[in-house]
């Protein structure tokens, strides 16, 4: 099972004040609590029963509240948020694509919708698609070092090395000495034939300790060979 990056849910209701409630309940008989729950079901608007039914469990029943609630008010985005949420935990990754997608039109600010989007066009192979969801919010990022060093990532399954180069700087400017992407950096400057700069982001990969081991062997490797004397052998201690 794939594992979802949000927990858009949680977040919903502990802001419309579910879990309050949750817990004030917990103080009555449960034959009385099953009776108040029942009764309070129908009560509200669609995506206010949706969040009820959640509390319940019975989630397929929330999200055709929820479906009936964009069908009544499609700019209502937290019941895009919740519905994205619980299609993507079961499974119906093109609906809830769907879903974000007219979020994010509803709010291009909203970061965590953009990622969230992007990285199911990703999965799915529209690395095209998923770069252009993010440079859609990009100006509401410049500070999200993760969102810039995801950006970047698409860059380089597109061989777009020059971007990726740049976006993995500011994310560095932002997160200094984060191994991974300085490794990727590595990437993009060799690729562009940046030799000193590939070197100084190998020895700063290396230097933060955080890389996985096949990737430490390959830039010590890489950084042995470039050091030594031409026409030495490459494998000798």
């Amino acid at each position: 099972m794939r594992k979802r990056s949000f927990s858009l849910v949680l977040l919903v209701l502990m802001a419309t004040g579910v879990a309050n409630a949750e817990a004030a309940s917990r103080k009555r008989p449960k034959a009385e609590l099953d009776a108040v729950q029942v009764s309070r079901v129908s009560a509200g608007t669609s995506f206010e029963q949706a969040l009820r039914m959640l509390k319940l469990g019975r989630v397929a029943e929330a999200r055709a509240l929820l479906r009936t609630q964009l069908k009544e008010q499609p700019g209502h985005l937290e019941a895009h948020r919740v519905l994205a949420q619980l299609l993507l935990d079961g499974g119906f990754d093109a609906e809830a694509e769907a879903v974000l997608g007219q979020a994010q039109a509803l709010s291009p600010k909203s970061t965590d919708i953009a990622l969230t989007l992007a990285l199911l066009q990703a999965q799915r192979g529209a690395v095209a698609v998923a770069l252009t969801t993010l440079e859609a919010s990009r100006a509401s990022a410049s500070g999200d070092a993760a969102y810039l060093a995801f950006m970047a990532a698409l860059c380089q399954r597109l061989s777009r090395h020059v971007q990726a180069n740049a976006l993995l700087e500011e994310a560095l400017a932002v997160t200094p000495g984060k191994g991974e992407w300085l490794y990727a950096q590595w990437l993009s400057r060799r690729a562009l034939g940046d030799a000193a700069g590939a070197r100084m982001s190998a020895e700063e990969a290396l230097a933060s300790g955080q890389l996985a081991r096949e990737q430490a062997r390959e830039l010590k490797a890489v950084l042995r060979r470039e050091a030594a004397p031409e026409g030495a052998d490459e494998d000798s201690p």
